[in-house]
């Protein structure tokens, strides 16, 4: 076993990744596609209640843990041409050669067996520990988009059952897969209760505290399962539907206010995204105040985000429906700031509380003098306006120090949360002093 130049350990030909940045993963992973033949598929792992046995049996068993979790994960990546990195605490993601279903299944359903019998006595919670794996194909004949897919292996974790390890498969070819149309089906999908409302916690760079959360919808159909936004948003845009999904998710958060107010928890801010579809209808604000009426929930706790694209329309529009919702008592974001060809002088106007950047035009190549002076001078105009700053996709430490050095205030992303279903954040944050009272 050696270490290479990246920090990448080398296992039985396969390649262990150190560090813990999602990034790397994605690079070399396009590196050994271009170099080797075969077939591939990313696939994705995290261990439930790893968190609770950081909790009640200390860090010495959590690390004893986490580091036989790491062998197993070593062992998969068995040949030359396989990749696995840990990307947080609980969750590995791999390049593996596709050799079937069958041969596949057989490699994680070791793993998950491993999994029961390999820790002592005394660190096993009760109930057991369990293993979720889920692994995507990728088409040779069809062009790779490592995000979506990544992004997709990674959400398909998020609906299986907990208490139980269990493996999904999912092969991206559609030769022999059942036909479906997404733009039908859809219509279908709110009945239906297929749209899943997720949460982002956002959380402060310099005492790593939760300030707040973003909520937005997945769509687990009932035959592709997890489908990634990138793929149905852009379709519901264009016919209209995104208006409903939009509406339904505004409603589901104000009803989660709702509740968390009513039963004594905890109660974050939360953004909800809005289509740029919504400025050219005359209704959109008499549509959201009669939710929030409906709820009775305080408006100051709800920013309303719209992207970069909706203040490219018509300006005149957005400013209205802007200065209106603030004096409702909104709070108001720009998601995907510098991302398109947003005028700086739209921010002396318009009456933002918040701009959040990307990732890749504010983080990509921080160790260059230019990207630091620009990203630090884009900060400081943001905070003598008085705008607070949310940066996205935030990754490493590395690029967090960097952030609040700079003076960003808030970021979010897999260094600190990944998304999580509303279950699951009432559960770790909304009644967790509840629950820490109680034991």
């Amino acid at each position: 076993m050696g270490r290479n130049k990246n920090g990448a350990t080398k296992k039985n030909g396969g390649e262990f990744i150190v560090g813990n940045n999602l990034d790397v993963f994605k690079e070399k992973t396009l590196e050994t596609l271009s170099t080797y033949g075969g077939l591939y598929a990313v696939a994705c792992a995290r261990i439930e209640r790893l968190a609770y046995i950081h909790e009640t049996r200390g860090i010495a068993a959590y690390e004893k843990t986490l580091t036989t979790f790491d062998s197993f994960a070593q062992s998969i990546i068995d040949e030359e041409g396989e990749l696995c990195e840990r990307v947080s605490d609980d969750t590995y993601v791999a390049l593996i050669h596709y050799e079937g279903e069958d041969n596949t299944r057989e490699r994680f359903t070791k793993l998950i067996e491993q999994t029961r019998s390999s820790i002592p006595d005394g660190i096993v919670p009760e109930g057991g520990m369990a293993l979720h794996a889920s692994v995507r194909l990728i088409d040779p004949d069809k062009t790779f988009d490592i995000d979506r897919t990544v992004e997709a292996v990674m959400a398909s974790l998020s609906t299986m059952d907990t208490g139980k390890s269990d493996l999904t498969i999912c092969n991206d070819n559609d030769d022999g897969e059942p036909k479906v149309d997404l733009e039908k089906d859809m219509f279908n999908a709110l009945e239906n209760g297929e749209l899943i409302l997720y949460f982002q916690p956002k959380y402060n760079l310099i005492n790593r505290t939760i300030i707040g959360v973003e909520a937005f919808v997945r769509w687990v159909h009932p035959v592709l399962g997890i489908i990634p936004a990138g793929d149905f948003v852009p379709i519901a845009e264009k016919n209209g539907f995104i208006i409903d999904i939009d509406l339904y998710v505004f409603e589901m958060v104000c009803q989660s206010l709702q509740k968390w107010m009513d039963n004594g928890g905890q109660v974050f801010p939360i953004t909800v995204n809005l289509s740029t579809e919504h400025i050219f209808r005359d209704d959109f604000v008499e549509s959201i105040e009669r939710i929030i009426n409906r709820y009775n929930v305080p408006p100051q706790i709800i920013e309303l985000e719209f992207s970069e694209a909706a203040f490219q329309h018509n300006e005149d529009r957005m400013f209205d429906i802007l200065t209106t919702l603030k004096a409702i008592g909104f709070k108001l974001s720009m998601d995907d700031f510098c991302k398109g060809y947003t005028s700086l002088t739209l921010l002396k106007f318009m009456p933002l509380d918040t701009v959040k950047l990307d990732k890749k035009e504010f983080l990509e190549g921080i160790d260059s003098e230019r990207t630091s002076v620009f990203t630090s001078n884009i900060v400081r105009l943001l905070k003598e306006l008085k705008i607070s700053i949310v940066t996205e996709r935030v990754e490493t430490e590395t690029q967090a120090s960097f952030l609040a050095e700079v003076g960003c205030d808030y970021a979010q992303g897999w260094l600190f949360a990944r998304p999580m279903s509303l279950e699951e954040f009432e559960e770790k944050f909304v009644y967790a002093k509840e629950e820490e009272e109680v034991d």
